[in-house]
């Protein structure tokens, strides 16, 4: 079980009502994750995000067998359970609260098996996973943030999670390469500064 506060200052019906959309749309709740792209949500039930409703989870490796997600239980803007018929959790039980100054998310996530190494890596999925729908949801739609939810949106969250890194890294170097460049630029100023300092 892990827990996580999205904030939204004064505003923590929307924070909730956010938070909420992501979860009951499979596409994205599925993009949020550090792993999106190996299991894809297709079929996903007209009615869905009733009880009885449900989707599929498409492994994109060939072989594999998809996993069904049923919903359980589903309370707006406060609580939704999903079973799963395959796969190492069998159940998860997201569950919101309006706080002040926004929304406090808890993930309950029932995992079939007793290894340590395999529950050591799905407690950091669950954690990178609340942590990306909290980032995502605590943005704004005005300013900067607005900008950067556009991106996310348009460009970012389509992407598999290979290719995130991938462009994460390249977009570091840039940002080393420019930073180098306007560090060399300042110092021959300073350099030209202190020489003609000097000849004066």
């Amino acid at each position: 079980t892990k827990q996580v506060f999205v904030a939204a200052p004064g505003e923590q019906v929307y924070a909730v009502q956010q938070v909420f959309a992501v979860l009951i749309d499979p596409l994205l709740m599925m993009q949020m994750r550090s792993d999106w792209g190996n299991l894809i949500p297709e079929q996903i039930a007209g009615g869905y995000p009733a009880a009885g409703s449900g989707f599929v989870l498409q492994p994109i490796e060939e072989g594999k067998s998809p996993f069904h997600v049923s919903v359980q239980e589903m309370l707006p803007n406060e609580k939704l359970v999903l079973s799963f018929d395959g796969g190492l959790i069998s159940q998860l039980t997201w569950s919101l609260q309006s706080q002040d100054g926004g929304c406090q998310i808890q993930l309950e996530a029932v995992i079939d098996t007793d290894v340590e190494e395999i529950i050591r890596q799905e407690d950091e999925q669950v954690r990178s996973w609340l942590e990306n729908i909290k980032n995502y949801t605590g943005l704004g739609r005005s300013g900067w943030q607005g900008v950067l939810r556009w991106i996310l949106e348009r460009h970012v969250l389509h992407l598999r999670a290979d290719q995130r890194r991938i462009i994460g890294m390249l977009l570091a170097l840039q940002l080393v390469t420019i930073l180098t460049f306007v560090a060399a630029v300042l110092g021959l100023g300073l350099v030209s500064l202190i020489v003609s300092w000097f000849k004066a």
